[in-house]
């Protein structure tokens, strides 16, 4: 491979890994606001828990208040019911909250092999090694075009396994 082509691939994979490092900090802009989402999500269960653990024992005074002849049977049912539509109802918005929260996580070992090359962006460099690791092959077709074929397609496993982040 001559020099010329070395210069041109290692060019336009530090532009490759620029473009990926841009669009992952746009990423992790939405990781910030999705962690902040998180946090009110864990707010709220924690308030949703605290109306279960109310609900259930308004339903535990309520039996006994049918053991007690307080009330009647059918009374007691309707209260049930009622108690058992609610404590539903906010089980359902707990979960409905978890997917949220679930969703919202992403992997914190690639924001922070994000946050390192945002620091270093300019500052990327190639030896042969890397790019005979990262480059497949190249298909040359004319001297002003040709094709590079990567090994790889996922932007962090790259970044992982050039530069050994664990």
């Amino acid at each position: 491979m001559s020099k010329e082509i070395e210069n041109i691939i290692a060019g336009k994979l530090n532009d490759y890994i620029k473009l990926a490092i841009d669009r992952a900090m746009m990423k992790k802009i939405m990781y910030e606001t999705q962690k902040k989402q998180a946090e009110l999500c864990k707010k709220k269960i924690t308030k949703l828990k605290k109306s279960l653990s109310s609900l259930k024992k308004v339903q535990v005074i309520n039996y006994e208040n049918y053991l007690d002849e307080k009330i009647s049977r059918i009374a007691y049912e309707d209260k049930q019911a009622e108690l058992n539509a609610e404590l539903n109802k906010i089980n359902q918005q707990i979960q409905a909250i978890n997917c949220i929260e679930d969703n919202s996580i992403v992997e914190a070992r690639n924001i922070s092999i994000l946050e390192h090359f945002i620091k270093n962006k300019e500052s990327i460099t190639l030896d042969q090694n890397i790019i005979n690791e990262l480059v497949k092959e190249v298909i040359v077709y004319s001297k002003d075009r040709f094709e590079v074929v990567w090994r790889f397609k996922d932007f962090f496993k790259l970044i992982k396994k050039v530069y050994s982040f664990s």
